[in-house]
Parts: structure tokens; C-alpha cells; sequence
């Protein structure tokens, strides 16, 4: 086992910061959360702008990467029959990462935005990629890391198909996670966005 085969750090509080550069108002406040970094792997692992993070979590910040194959065009995954690249692709990243234990496989995949030359990601499509990403990322030095769902795209209804015709985005997240065994979801993270800039729609059905 390699020395940084480490528990992920989860610090005190929830909030955080969408990627690194204003971390130091939490470590001044006193009030340590969490950064979340992304890395575009592409299928050959190349991509991302760094894969060590530690300078973070010394500070004693959370941190957590969402491993993209790529932005629009390229899809948050790549069509399916490049899973399997991908899946190894997300691994060699990991494997010569330092400082993260958690990572999200993709974002938002019920948004037409994020999909792979327009080529929708279903809720059966998605969970194969995850299953395949969790496990090459879950080797040695990284055995505890946790590997977690993708967000959808609240209010968003671009993606229908026969048991989900309105497409509801709970339901996507719903079918996704039944194709998933008991053992083989580590977590799941979710975008609490209202729609609207008014405090009250956070209640708001």
C-alpha cells in the first residue's frame, strides 16, 4: 500500500469553493471547507491542469476532483464504447494524483450540454461508466477513495425516454441509481440550484 492509500479528509464544515483561488478567505475565517477541483482527462489521462493537491489539504481544506472526459463538444463522458478508455483514463490520473481521495465521474449528465457530440447519456449509460470508472480508480494508493455519482441538472427536462417521459431529473437520478448494485455506489452529489435569484425558491416546489 502506498503511503498516501489514505481516508478521505472530510473537514468540519459543508460550504466550499467551486475550484482553488479563494480558499484563503476560509483559512483566514477559520472556517476550513471544501474545494472542488476539475480535471478534463480526455482518454489518454493527459488532461487536467495538476494532479497534486496536497497544498490544500495541508491547509487542512476537503477536497474533492470531477474527473470530465471533456467540455462541449467532447461530453462530460464519451460515447459508450469508449467507457473503457475512459475508465482507465480516470484511473491513470488518480494513480498519479496526491491529496484527493474523492472524486465525482462527470457532471451533470441529463444536460444535453454536457453529452458527447449530442449523443444523450441515459441513466443506463451513465451507471456503466461510473461502475467502470470506481473500479480502476479503486487500486492501491487509492483503495478508500470514494467515488461519487454526478449531479444532475435540476429543472431540467432535456432528456426523455420511455419510463421517464417528462424528464424528470429526480427520476433520471432515481433509474441511475437502480442500476446500480447495493456495493457499488460510494456517493452521490447533488446541485441544490434554484430557479430563480431569490431565497425563497429554495423552498419553493
Amino acid at each position: 500500500v502506498e503511503p498516501d492509500d489514505a481516508v478521505p479528509q472530510f473537514p468540519e464544515y459543508i460550504f466550499g469553493l467551486h475550484e482553488a483561488g479563494g480558499e484563503h478567505l476560509m483559512v483566514e475565517a477559520g472556517r476550513r471547507g471544501w474545494v472542488l477541483e476539475l480535471a478534463a482527462v480526455g482518454l489518454d489521462a493527459a488532461g487536467g491542469r495538476r494532479a497534486d493537491y496536497r497544498d490544500l489539504t495541508a491547509q487542512g481544506l476537503g477536497v474533492m476532483v470531477r474527473l470530465d472526459n471533456g467540455y462541449a463538444p467532447q461530453g462530460t463522458l464519451p460515447l459508450p464504447d469508449q467507457y473503457p478508455a475512459f475508465a482507465q483514463s480516470c484511473a491513470d490520473f488518480v494513480a498519479r494524483s496526491r491529496g484527493c481521495h474523492i472524486w465525482i465521474i462527470g457532471n451533470e449528465p441529463n444536460h444535453a450540454m454536457e453529452w458527447p457530440n449530442g449523443a444523450p447519456i441515459f441513466p443506463w449509460h451513465y451507471a456503466k461508466a461510473y461502475r467502470l470508472c470506481r473500479d480502476a480508480i479503486r487500486r492501491p494508493g487509492h483503495s478508500q477513495d470514494l467515488v461519487l455519482l454526478a449531479g444532475p441538472a435540476p429543472w431540467n427536462a432535456q432528456l426523455t425516454y420511455p419510463t421517464n417521459p417528462a424528464g424528470d431529473w429526480i427520476q433520471y437520478f432515481c433509474d441511475t441509481l437502480k442500476e446500480l448494485a447495493d456495493n457499488e455506489c460510494d456517493g452521490i452529489s447533488l446541485h441544490t440550484y434554484t430557479r430563480a435569484h431569490d431565497p425563497a425558491m429554495i423552498t419553493a416546489d
